[in-house]
């Protein structure tokens, strides 16, 4: 239950430009790119930042992710949305099924296909 009874609540999230670490997809497999992003020497998408998710554990087939949910992350009701789970659910699927790859998949970014 909440116990600070001020309304207004803010937060503020930094993030490394993606990128950079898209940038390395090439050159790795899917388990070394993983494993850089659980070590640190690869920076985390943003996704991770905003979501407040960590990478812990990455092997063949296999990743854990950690989560530290807040009031940002509440839903009507008061309590966790579960779009949060369902994100982090499908974020640990795609990146277990990638751990088995030999090279990672890049999608080119085409912001003009979002134009009307």
């Amino acid at each position: 239950m909440l116990t600070d009874n001020s309304a207004e609540r803010s937060e503020t999230f930094s993030w490394v430009n993606p990128v950079i670490a898209l940038e390395q997809l090439p050159r790795l497999s899917g388990l070394d790119y993983f494993a850089g992003l659980r070590d640190g020497s690869i920076a985390p998408p943003p996704i991770a930042s905003l979501m407040k998710f960590d990478l812990v554990e990455a092997k063949h087939g296999h990743v854990v992710f950690e989560c530290r949910p807040g009031e940002a992350h509440y839903n009507p009701l008061g309590v966790v949305h579960g779009g949060l789970a369902c994100t982090l659910l499908d974020t640990a699927l795609g990146c277990a099924a990638h751990t088995t790859t030999s090279t990672l998949l890049v999608f080119p970014h085409q912001p003009e296909a979002l134009t009307p």
